[in-house]
């Protein structure tokens, strides 16, 4: 872009902010979040959602580090950057819909097979494919995890519509507008390069909070169960003493 040095340096400074603060914003949130919510599945792990909720946020964390590294470090090149970028990237797509699913309470073993399956055989093609090959296998793997990444937010859909719960609609909301702004920004960058014109670097950091809110709010809501449970449970015991010792008496 050719203007003046006022221009210039705003329109880089947009580009800056949009293609590197937000998504190094976004991987301290997700990293903050993704610990939390593993000591929490550690602690109770009752509930899977949690932990494959952490692991997701913790592999989006490592794969937003390969796109905002300068170099190939810890890699010995670039070539085998892009490959564990690749991968990282398919890992996270498998953890999203597998979280997606749990979360939603669907039990669905076939299609859980069929994804990992496919995820680890993607994996390992993308790390032993011919360097000659590596530009094209590429493309097709990164849209093939957007196509699955999409479908598995259309799913969840029809199944937040049948069971209405709260938690689920407020999801299947979120996952809405990653619809939206997975199309417009694999519109843009299949037309042009232009990097700093997509929405993902803007709805990282919000989606990361409402995932956040949503999981916690959810703790908070099991964790008040069981008080009220173990209030329950001690009120009966106090009771069931008072009747015994009628009883005995």
């Amino acid at each position: 872009y050719l203007g003046s040095p006022q221009k210039v340096r705003e329109r880089n400074e947009n580009s800056v902010w949009r293609q590197r603060t937000a998504y190094l914003l976004t991987g301290m949130m997700s990293g903050a979040v993704g610990i939390i919510f593993l000591v929490v599945f550690l602690m109770y792990r009752t509930d899977r959602s949690y932990g494959w909720f952490a692991l997701m946020s913790l592999i989006w964390v490592v794969y937003l580090y390969t796109v905002l590294a300068t170099d190939a470090r810890p890699f010995n090149d670039n070539l085998t950057m892009t490959r564990a970028s690749v991968a990282l990237f398919l890992l996270y797509v498998g953890c999203f819909c597998q979280f997606t699913w749990i979360f939603g309470g669907q039990h669905l073993p076939r299609l859980t097979k069929v994804l990992w399956l496919g995820m680890l055989c993607a994996v390992v093609s993308i790390m032993l494919v011919p360097r000659a090959y590596l530009y094209q296998f590429t493309q097709v793997l990164f849209l093939s995890g957007i196509v699955v990444f999409l479908l598995n937010c259309l799913q969840f859909q029809w199944c937040a519509w049948k069971t209405r719960e709260p938690r689920h609609l407020l999801l299947a909301a979120c996952w809405l507008i990653f619809i939206f702004v997975g199309l417009h920004d694999i519109g843009i960058l299949l037309g042009t390069w232009e990097g700093a014109e997509t929405w993902s670097s803007v709805s990282g950091p919000i989606a990361t909070v409402f995932m956040a809110l949503l999981l916690g709010t959810q703790l908070g809501s099991q964790m008040r169960r069981i008080a009220r449970f173990n209030d329950e449970l001690t009120i009966k015991i106090n009771n069931a003493r008072h009747d015994l010792s009628q009883a005995l008496e």
